[in-house]
């Protein structure tokens, strides 16, 4: 258990996935409007929630990955990778969707994005239980937009 926190670690671990969310956010400005435009599956949100889950999920993102910084009883070399990973398919997924509009390869992408999260929770868990447990908000709501998603390629 982490007894103190470490800014020089904290901050940047903060700071990235937050910088992901953003430059993703500059390549899809028009999220907004055509997420109103779509025809949606059950169970769809209202847009004006999404903002504040990836604020959320952002920032539950850099907990973790510090969890994982901190850790002295793993080798951090897989975790990171797929954090990583995580991170670039979390850039790549909105532009898919939202600035090219290309709803059934987005499904491809987010369906990796899920894989790639259960293996990261698995590396998390061994590495850090409290990572894991911080990281499992992030898996829970991919799942839904999995649904989400599949759900407007398949009717648009």
């Amino acid at each position: 258990m982490i007894k103190t926190v470490n800014l020089r670690k904290l901050i940047p671990c903060l700071l990235i996935p937050i910088f992901v969310g953003l430059i993703a956010q500059l390549f899809t400005k028009n999220s907004r409007e055509l997420y109103l435009s779509l025809q949606k599956p059950p169970l769809s949100p209202s847009g004006i929630i999404f903002p504040f889950v990836w604020t959320f999920l952002y920032i539950m993102l850099g907990i973790a990955s510090y969890f994982i910084e901190e850790s002295g009883i793993c080798d951090k070399n897989r975790p990171r990778q797929l954090y990583g990973i995580t991170l670039a398919l979390n850039f790549l997924w909105p532009i898919v969707f939202f600035a090219l509009e290309w709803y059934a390869f987005a499904a491809v992408i987010i369906i990796a994005m899920v894989a790639v999260a259960v293996f990261t929770l698995y590396f998390y868990y061994n590495c850090d239980k409290n990572a894991a447990y911080i990281f499992l908000p992030y898996l829970i709501w991919i799942l839904y937009a999995t649904y989400l998603n599949i759900g407007v390629a398949v009717l648009n």
